[in-house]
Parts: structure tokens; C-alpha cells; sequence
């Protein structure tokens, strides 16, 4: 089974959505990536997911996503949260590590393209928030998500 990173990305900011999705969008130009502002939001759809094997922080997939990732916060005044999470498949304690783990292995993708270390902050939220808790769906809950911030 493959994990889905979740690919639209929200903006946590002070400032106007218009104005940060004005900024996004001259950041990604060339890369696919899709924005859209609203309310108090911006959503930006990437153009590839990163998939992971079950039970591994190692990406398989979704370079497009790294790369247009890096570019939006070398281009504009972003920050990153990546917050890990899994299915409730294994322990409590294993599935906070393995999303915590998966959190990191995307800020160190993105600190190996030169983005700063310290604008790139990760969380694990193990098995908390889950999408769905049917047998065939829990694909879903295997996630990374990720938000941009001030």
C-alpha cells in the first residue's frame, strides 16, 4: 500500500489571502501547481503526491512536490509546518515515530534543495485525526500534511 501526501496546502497568515495567493502564484509559475485564494485562505494544489511505502518515512515518489515546495519558500517570506501522521495499525508509540519520521525525511528533502533549516518546522501527530477508519480507506490517514505560515 502507498501513503498519500495531502496535496493542497493551507495558509496560515496575517495578511490578505489575495495578496499571499498573488505572492504564491509568481513563486510557482512553471511548476503545475494550481492556486486559489479565499477567505482568510489560500490553497495551493501541487502537481504531484508524495507516496511512501507502509511502515516508511522514505518517499518513493512526488520529487514535482519537493521541488515546487522549495520553491515557494525560497521565493516568498513562507515558513513550513510538515506534520506527520498514521493509521492506527501498530502501537501509539511507533505510529508517533514513524510521523514524525516522515515529517523529517521532508524537511531534510527540502533542506538538501537549500531551503533554511529553520523554515521548515515538523510535528507528529501519530495516529490522531484520521480520515477514515475503514480497513480499505486507512490508506488515507497515512499522510503528511503540510502548511504554510508566516
Amino acid at each position: 500500500m502507498k501513503c498519500l501526501v495531502i496535496g493542497s496546502l493551507m495558509l496560515m497568515s496575517a495578511m490578505s489571502a489575495a495578496d499571499v495567493g498573488d505572492s504564491i502564484k509568481g513563486a510557482v509559475k512553471g511548476c503545475g501547481a494550481h492556486v486559489e485564494s479565499d477567505v482568510g485562505m489560500v490553497k495551493v494544489i501541487l502537481p504531484n503526491k508524495l507516496q511512501f511505502d507502509t511502515g516508511s518515512s522514505k518517499p518513493f515518489a512526488g520529487m514535482d512536490t519537493i521541488l515546487c515546495l522549495v520553491r515557494i519558500i525560497k521565493e516568498t517570506e513562507l515558513n513550513l509546518l510538515v506534520t506527520g501522521y498514521a493509521d492506527p495499525k501498530g502501537s501509539v508509540e511507533d505510529n508517533v515515530e514513524l510521523s514524525y519520521l516522515r515529517a523529517s525525511k521532508v524537511k531534510d528533502l527540502l533542506v538538501s534543495y537549500g531551503v533554511m533549516p529553520g523554515r521548515v518546522n515538523v510535528e507528529a501527530k501519530g495516529e490522531s485525526d484520521l480520515i477514515s477508519d475503514n480497513y480499505y480507506m486507512r490508506v488515507l490517514n497515512r499522510r503528511v500534511e503540510l502548511k504554510f505560515i508566516l
